[in-house]
């Protein structure tokens, strides 16, 4: 699958990826994480073991600063997720 990837959607990764460094670089220390992907092909979510393709995936950080969650998904944002969004 990783072959498909194009520039665009790389960069997007990239980006993803440098903001969330520059952000806990800002906030402090990782005290604690927990990271859950689930396999596009199972849908059932694994703590450790990577797949090909991962559907989603959702990563809770602990800092001095805060509790954060950060979520990843190959669909749009739904209702759900707006109104988790809204809770928090």
């Amino acid at each position: 699958m990783i072959e498909n990837i194009n520039n665009e959607t790389l960069e997007n990764i990239r980006i993803m990826v440098v903001n969330s460094l520059n952000f806990f670089a800002s906030e402090g220390k990782i005290i604690k994480h927990t990271i859950t992907f689930n396999d596009v092909n199972s849908n059932s979510p694994t703590t450790g073991d990577y797949s090909k393709v991962v559907s989603c995936g959702d990563a809770d950080f602990l800092t001095p600063n805060g509790l954060w969650d950060l979520k990843v998904s190959i669909n749009k944002p739904s209702s759900k997720d707006t109104l988790q969004i809204l809770m928090y």
